[in-house]
């Protein structure tokens, strides 16, 4: 873990979406945010790309929708969490990188076939989790806005530089990305984004839904990630969590990964910051 100005991890884009009426300017509460991740329905896609996940045996389908419900809660949890200390006045900048998180409660190992046990071992220790939080210096009042600035495509293929395109389409919301040389093959993905916005915070919530998964691209068997931009005095907070699961990574290329991640996470928040500076 280490401090620094912000970060930012690939997301789609944003179409507004306000919640419960309220309007910019109104109270809200890290509640409000987790019963609108309560009502986020479970697309029947995301259980169908985990199972896509093959290595001594397959991932049941109890498995993967286990491993769903957990990874939303998890998401949920850390959010409210760190919104109720934001919406406070408390912003502490953080980055933490790590890969492999601990087993899924929802799943026990117990009493499993050995091949099926090393299966899911083996998905969950490539899981990377990133999260973040980044305190910004920015007259911009609007939460709103500044989240749809920072999920604009003309601002992330200014920013990221793997970005080759991104659209709208019939599966959601898509992303082409190049690989890096002996790392991470390119991918091609759809996202079903929603969005949330109440008073002083605005929040996305994105998760893959589809994804090419053949030559030349890589798997992602999962990415879920939600984004919550928050209006504190002087300027903007956000916090960011993502999990994702894509090719699996040897000590190595963990050890280089980790570094990579908070590289383009850190150049990509220092970059929204001279945007939102213009």
């Amino acid at each position: 873990m280490r401090p620094f100005a912000a970060v930012i991890l690939l997301t789609a884009c944003f179409a507004v979406l306000l919640c419960c009426g309220r309007a910019v300017g109104q109270e809200v509460t890290s509640d409000d945010l987790a019963l609108w991740g309560e009502s986020l329905p479970t697309d029947s896609r995301i259980i169908a790309e985990l199972q896509r996940f093959v290595d001594d045996a397959p991932l049941s389908r109890g498995y993967a929708s286990a491993v769903a419900r957990e990874v939303r809660s998890r998401v949920f949890t850390t959010a409210t969490e760190h919104l109720a200390l934001l919406l406070d006045g408390e912003c502490i900048p953080r980055l933490d990188v790590t890969i492999g998180v601990s087993p899924f409660a929802s799943a026990s190992l117990g009493g499993l076939p050995d091949a099926e046990r090393r299966t899911r071992e083996r998905f969950e220790g490539s899981v990377i989790r990133t999260e973040m939080v980044a305190c910004l210096e920015t007259e911009w009042p609007d939460p709103v806005e500044v989240l749809e600035l920072y999920t604009s495509a003309e601002f992330r293929m200014a920013a990221e530089s793997r970005i080759d395109s991104m659209w709208i389409g019939d599966q959601g919301t898509c992303l082409e990305t190049r690989g890096v040389y002996a790392l991470v093959d390119p991918t091609l993905v759809c996202n079903r984004i929603e969005s949330f916005a109440s008073g002083m915070v605005a929040a996305q919530h994105s998760q893959v839904v589809l994804n090419e998964g053949s030559e030349p691209y890589q798997d992602v068997y999962f990415k879920e990630s939600l984004k919550t931009f928050v209006r504190i005095p002087g300027g903007m907070a956000l916090h960011y969590i993502n999990y994702t699961r894509a090719a699996g990574m040897s000590r190595l290329s963990r050890w280089v990964a980790e570094g990579k991640i908070s590289e383009s996470q850190e150049g990509n928040i220092a970059e929204f910051q001279r945007w939102l500076s213009r």
